[in-house]
């Protein structure tokens, strides 16, 4: 029997596309349901210019950011069309409307690689349209701060039914956000294989983006990275740093971090306090990437200017490696090579922000940038 939809309560139609598992119920109106906008765009042409800006451009494989002063950028159909010296502009896109930048720099949105918008601790099943609304809320104000692409991590739970309404809830904000959102589903140690494979798995597989599988240094990595293999899933190691698998997309660490070469490794706030300076993975030739570590239900961190103020202060990383990690390597960390570029043909996700360089960026953790496009349209609060 059709189960009550466990958003609305009412009793879906059969054949209307429901959601299901184990004792819960998501209906298709629920999923679709519109919500208010986070952010108003501003009325935009379909191109134009960025001009007098000083442009941060992570490097593509290495922690580093190339600044080029006197510099244009131009917009077009939500992606950037070139990017250079205003003086090599070329004559194509001189007739463009210009917005003026007064020599503000011009870097790739923040990417939050790792935040609990609905929380990491339910004693029991919560109301799904209170977490709705408050991750919403979290979301659009991350996203005015200028955090243009978003990882809500959910699950983690020993109830598959919780698991699957917190993973309908984190889809329903993602789809309703302005911000480019991944879900990342996070596997419990305390569900068997065959729940994950039988019961979560491909409930998840339609609903998640990325899956999170902890190593507790049982055996049994492999068997869970197989269950769940259609999420291209990272690996939050404990135990086993010395994971190789073509599955794994990055590593983070609940202890101190330790050195994986070539793989991006996603540090948050409380990495820096708790370990203090961390430079010598960098060093060593790992890929550092930022995360908020927002969590309602734990210490709210507030917010990715914060955490890349303490990867300086504590964590002993370069001003220019913070940024990277906040934009590029976070980007990386999730799958993700398109964005945390500044680059011809990438997705116009920018800010344009007062600062002459990284370490502006980072003295002025609270600081709202003057502009944040998404996919090229401006955002107001």
């Amino acid at each position: 029997m059709l189960s009550s939809c466990s958003f609305c309560g009412e009793r879906p139609a059969p054949g209307s596309g429901v959601v299901t598992g184990p004792g819960v119920a998501i209906c298709r109106s629920c999923a679709a349901i519109a919500v208010e906008v986070l952010a108003e765009p501003a009325a935009v042409d379909d191109a134009y210019v960025l001009s007098d800006c000083r442009v941060l451009a992570p490097h593509l494989k290495t922690p580093r950011i190339d600044s080029t002063p006197d510099a244009s950028v131009v917009v077009k159909r939500g992606q950037v069309a070139w990017v250079g010296g205003t003086s090599d502009l070329p004559g194509r896109y001189r007739d463009l409307p210009v917005v003026d930048c007064e020599g503000r720099a011009v870097l790739p949105g923040l990417v939050d690689a790792g935040a609990w918008l609905l929380g990491s601790s339910h004693a029991a099943r919560p109301d799904a349209s209170a977490l709705v609304g408050a991750a919403r809320a979290a979301a659009s104000n991350m996203l005015t701060s200028g955090v243009t692409t978003l990882d809500v991590r959910v699950g983690g739970s020993s109830d598959p039914v919780l698991d699957t309404l917190l993973l309908a809830a984190a889809r329903t904000v993602g789809e309703s956000a302005l911000s480019q959102t991944v879900v990342t589903w996070v596997v419990s140690l305390e569900l068997s294989i065959r729940e994950i494979e039988e019961v979560l798995a491909p409930t998840a597989c339609r609903l998640a983006s990325l899956g999170l599988v902890v190593d507790d240094g049982a055996g049994d990595l492999e068997p869970r990275l197989s269950a769940i293999a259609p999420l291209a899933p990272r690996v939050l190691t404990v135990s086993k740093p010395e994971v190789k698998t073509d599955r794994v997309v990055s590593v983070e660490f609940v202890g101190r971090p330790v050195s994986v070469p070539g793989i991006p490794i996603v540090l948050r706030p409380d990495v820096f306090v708790a370990h203090g300076n961390v430079a010598d993975i960098v060093s060593d030739g790992c890929l550092p990437a930022l995360a908020s570590g927002f969590d309602p239900h734990g210490v709210e961190a507030p917010g990715m200017g914060w955490a890349m103020l303490l990867a300086v202060e504590a964590g002993g990383l370069e001003p220019a490696e913070s940024v990277w990690a906040a934009t590029r390597g976070a980007a990386l960390a999730l799958g993700d090579r398109e964005r945390g570029v500044v680059r011809a043909g990438a997705v116009a996700d920018l800010l344009v922000v007062d600062a002459d360089g990284p370490e502006d960026l980072v003295r002025r953790p609270s600081a709202r940038p003057w502009m944040v496009l998404v996919s090229g349209v401006p955002i107001r609060e």
